[in-house]
């Protein structure tokens, strides 16, 4: 039972009106591929640490 107050997580999602579903998913589209983006410089600079700090970061 959700926290009084606390948004249903498992509840059913609002679906935008005809018009606005392009636009809805290009918005979301544009926010996933930033998303990776974000994920793959975080996961270039976590490889950086690991050689800097001699934890490998060689492949095997």
């Amino acid at each position: 039972m959700p926290v009084s107050g606390a948004r249903d997580l498992y509840g059913p999602v609002a679906r935008p009106c005809a018009g606005e579903e392009g636009a809805a998913v290009k918005v979301t589209e544009a926010l996933l591929a930033e998303l990776e983006a974000l994920l793959t410089r975080a996961a270039v600079i976590v490889q950086a640490l690991r050689v800097l700090t001699g934890g490998g970061g060689g492949k095997g």
